[in-house]
């Protein structure tokens, strides 16, 4: 399950953009134990957006430990 985060409300109105990388490290089991980021988006409402989606992923139990995850919100028209 892989969910990708929604361009939150605030960031949309007032036309903040960004590119962060994350980093996740899974458990055996294939949740998520832990989201960091390792490069900010620049907006605290679009690195939280990411963090609180990407907990939600899962992954298949014992194939991955960690991942890096680049994530882009753009206002392209």
């Amino acid at each position: 399950m892989h969910p990708s985060p929604t361009y939150p409300h605030e960031a949309r109105r007032r036309r903040w953009f960004g590119t962060g990388l994350f980093v996740m490290r899974f458990r055996p089991d294939g949740s998520v134990e832990n989201v960091v980021a390792l490069k900010s988006t620049d907006h605290a409402v679009l690195d939280e957006e990411v963090v609180r989606t990407l907990r939600r992923w899962r992954c298949l139990p014992g194939v991955y430990v960690s991942a890096y995850i680049p994530v882009t919100f753009s206002m392209a028209r």
